[in-house]
């Protein structure tokens, strides 16, 4: 049997392969959408995951998908096949592959969630900090600085334009990171 497939964001990208965060409320993962039997697989994932939560006396969302309600239909198989082809493996055990989502996307939804924080539920730093390495990630793999028309693009793809207060934001926080915008 094959392991199972998911893609995470988010706290858990943070804190295993970014080291911006020392620690994560929980993992929020999207489950392989084309498995053949996949209420059967998500059913089996739930019973797993609550045996772990109760032998390791945590809280049952403790790995959920939350993360889901971003993406649906074909937009979810599209995002999952390009995360997998982007092949950055988080975690890898004997049933379970757990991969980073697309760093476009996710970089997207960290813009999204940090010009969105009016009510000041979420310490904005979090997400100022993963946004700058998400960043950096790309910048380093794409071998040139973002460029602000184009990230302006990935998130009105999501019909949420994101403001030039937080690109700012972000940029002064990469620079003062890193010392430039090109690496």
């Amino acid at each position: 049997m094959s392991p199972l497939r998911m893609i995470s964001a988010g706290g858990f990208v943070a804190v295993s392969l970014f080291g911006n965060r020392s620690s994560t409320e929980d993992i929020d993962y999207i489950l392989d959408p084309e498995l053949k039997d996949l209420p059967k697989a998500e059913k089996k994932l739930s019973i797993a995951i609550e045996e772990a939560a109760d032998q390791l006396r945590i809280g049952k969302n403790w790995i959920n998908d939350s993360m889901a309600v971003f993406t649906v239909g074909e937009n979810r198989k599209t995002l999952f096949r390009q995360s997998i082809q982007q092949n950055e493996i988080l975690f890898q055990g004997k049933h379970i592959i757990i991969y980073a989502v697309k760093w476009q996307w996710a970089l997207t939804r960290k813009l999204i969630r940090l010009g969105s924080n009016v009510k000041g539920d979420r310490d904005p730093d979090i997400d100022l900090s993963d946004s700058v390495a998400l960043a950096r990630r790309i910048v380093q793999q794409n071998g040139a600085p973002l460029k602000r028309d184009v990230i302006k693009g990935w998130t009105e793809k999501n019909n949420t334009p994101t403001e030039n207060e937080v690109l700012d934001q972000v940029a002064a926080e990469y620079v003062r990171k890193y010392g430039t915008q090109d690496s």
